[in-house]
């Protein structure tokens, strides 16, 4: 997002973590609805004051992160802002003035994630590239039952979000906002050459070993077009991949930021991570242990990456 007044923005980083948090800002509102009308997206943003508890829930979800996670964020994260009718759970982005990067921005829609608990909200995504036309159904694991509340959903979210504003920390993943022709080779960026590459006309796609054809039919926002009777197929094939999740093998970025997550969530914090199929029989599809072995290069260049980023300056 280009920005005409970049004090606006930087006076955000003088406040506390737990202080960045407010409405959405109006030239970020213009952004985000301007990107909705480009993609065909019905959805018109609008900003949002949060409920006193949501608030709480929020401040509460940041502060318990690990201490190597929110370091970084002290210089990148310019704030956490509201907002309704985003069109789907959260967004990041870059605010950018003349060329130079000013910070990073997570907007959080209230209307999605107010009523919703942790494991409600982790199996209402997870379902949503699957049409529900029978009893099959997918079931997704965040947290145990004394802590399945919405504090711990809107974690897990930011936890994501972050895994996008760490994203723009280093030379490991090219910049989303760059023009294409701008792109080095795949070996030039230690993360994405993991599971992608760059090819002849500049496009990124998954590497050999990573690509799998309903990866393309993995739709998350929009008509689903899959089916229920496609749900151990996929998972089948996300099996012989290194991405993290479903939603991971959509691109780099959310490949970085899922892994991010679910690294932090399930190693760092020692939560729970169970992706399950209900029918006929339940059937365990996914979960921390066979993400820790497929993905065990990129915990590795995580656990790294936070020593480093995560160490205050001296």
């Amino acid at each position: 997002m280009q920005t005409l007044d970049p004090a606006a923005w930087t006076r955000w980083r003088h406040k506390e973590l737990s202080d960045r948090f407010g409405p959405a800002p109006y030239e970020l509102v213009r952004h985000i609805g301007r990107v909705n009308e480009a993609a065909a997206h019905a959805a018109v943003p609008a900003a949002a004051e949060a409920s006193d508890d949501f608030l709480i829930d929020v401040r509460a979800a940041m502060a318990e992160l690990p201490q190597s996670v929110r370091n970084p964020l002290e210089v990148r994260l310019l704030g956490v802002y509201f907002a309704r009718g985003l069109g789907c759970s959260a967004v990041t982005d870059v605010v950018v003035h003349d060329a130079e990067v000013v910070g990073c921005v997570v907007v959080l829609d209230i209307d999605v994630l107010a009523g919703r608990k942790a494991n409600a909200w982790a199996t209402w995504k997870e379902n949503k590239p699957f049409s529900a036309s029978g009893s099959a159904k997918l079931s997704v694991v965040i947290e145990v039952p004394g802590q399945d509340v919405r504090r711990n959903a809107l974690q897990f979210i930011l936890l994501h979000e972050l895994g996008h504003v760490l994203g723009t920390a280093g030379q490991f993943l090219p910049d989303w906002w760059i023009d294409p022709r701008e792109l080095k080779q795949a070996c030039d960026y230690a993360f994405l050459d993991f599971s992608w590459q760059i090819d002849a006309g500049k496009q990124i796609i998954p590497s050999e070993s990573c690509s799998f054809s309903m990866r393309d039919s993995l739709v998350f926002y929009g008509s689903a077009l899959l089916c229920e009777g496609d749900m151990v197929e996929a998972y089948e094939a996300l099996r012989t991949t290194s991405f993290a999740t479903l939603y991971g093998a959509g691109n780099p970025y959310d490949d970085f930021a899922e892994c991010f997550a679910l690294y932090v969530h399930t190693v760092l914090m020692g939560k729970p991570y169970e992706v399950e199929i209900f029918g006929d029989k339940t059937v365990v599809l996914c979960d921390s242990l066979s993400v820790v072995a497929r993905c065990a290069e990129k915990y590795t260049f995580l656990e790294d990456l936070l020593h480093t980023t995560g160490t205050p300056s001296p």
